[in-house]
């Protein structure tokens, strides 16, 4: 005698309903400094002054970047915490980030 079903494999059947309803992602604030001519990009309209920004856990500087929709051949340096970050720098909870363009003077 042989089971109903005997060799399948058992398929998960949503129903109409989303099976990883229910699961949170969990984000965070990070404080955002834009710097010389960026500062047209920032959210505050004011450049140098901070903003907040909520990025999931796992966010990079290079999210961060695509978020502000800023041009990637004007960006040339990131801090994070007074610290220069490459463009791939995980982004923490808190994290303070300036950023800033190529800058010339004499």
């Amino acid at each position: 005698m042989r089971d109903a079903g005997g060799g399948t494999h058992p398929v998960l059947i949503a129903c109409g309903r989303n099976p990883s309803s229910g699961v949170r992602k969990t984000t965070m604030q990070v404080r955002v400094k834009l710097f010389a001519t960026l500062g047209r990009y920032a959210l505050n309209g004011v450049a140098g002054a901070p903003f907040e920004m909520e990025f999931p856990e796992g966010a990079t500087l290079d999210d961060m970047v695509d978020r502000l929709n800023l041009p990637r051949d004007e960006v040339k340096v990131f801090f994070v915490n007074g610290r220069a970050r490459p463009k791939d720098w995980i982004l923490k909870p808190g994290d303070e980030v300036g950023i800033f363009p190529l800058v010339a003077g004499g």
